[in-house]
């Protein structure tokens, strides 16, 4: 009898051990993770984009005839051609030439049936509206500057006009030949993570 109760005391005190041994490691784990959590998200975040980035295509030279205001060669869909830079609300961006889902992943799109910098015509560019895209868009004044760098060029933009539209009033981004605006939009409101109709968009003029 009294072996019985040996046996059943130190069967008791190993289950009492392994369960605090697992509440103990349980913590631990816990508290690792909320340590370090951020650092490994951001170095796994900048992996994949390293990553991504790997693999976009190669810009080909991309001249400008500057008679006829024309590219000579264009550049392959899904390349970047090009740097979004305004400075007045903290955004640089890669320009993409393209506007599908994929393209949009690495930087700002540029509509297929829209025109370069440079060429006279009107040019449509989109981005998300992530903290690290063109959530800050919103922010910017009528006079502020844009400034596109391509391999071919520098342009600069004067704000002079913004809006709200909804996604369907494709008439409020018009594609013309004469004239060269630059327009940029992006989901409105920026802080929401959901669906919403409605663009925030900034019309800029070229600089003379």
């Amino acid at each position: 009898m009294l072996n019985q109760l040996k046996k059943k005391g130190v069967l008791k005190a190993t289950i009492f051990e392994i369960i605090v041994a697992f509440i103990c490691s349980s913590l631990i784990i816990g508290l690792f993770f909320f340590i370090f959590y951020s650092p490994i998200k951001e170095t796994f975040q900048i992996i994949d984009i390293v990553s991504e980035k790997s693999n976009k295509k190669v810009l080909k030279d991309v001249k400008l005839n500057l008679e006829t205001k024309n590219l000579e060669s264009y550049p392959e869909y899904g390349t970047k051609y090009a740097t979004l830079s305004i400075p007045s609300v903290n955004i640089e961006q890669p320009v993409y030439y393209g506007d599908d889902n994929e393209t949009l992943k690495y930087g700002v799109g540029q509509y297929i049936a829209s025109y370069f910098p440079g060429e006279g015509g009107s040019i449509l560019y989109m981005g998300h509206n992530t903290s690290n895209m063109l959530r800050n868009l919103p922010n910017v004044s009528l006079g502020d500057e844009i400034i596109v760098t391509t391999n071919y060029g520098t342009y600069h933009y004067t704000i002079e006009d913004t809006k709200i539209i909804k996604d369907t009033e494709l008439d409020k981004v018009p594609i013309k030949r004469e004239g060269e605006v630059l327009m940029i939009y992006t989901c409105y409101p920026t802080t929401t993570v959901v669906y919403t109709p409605y663009r925030f968009v900034v019309y800029a003029s070229l600089k003379k």
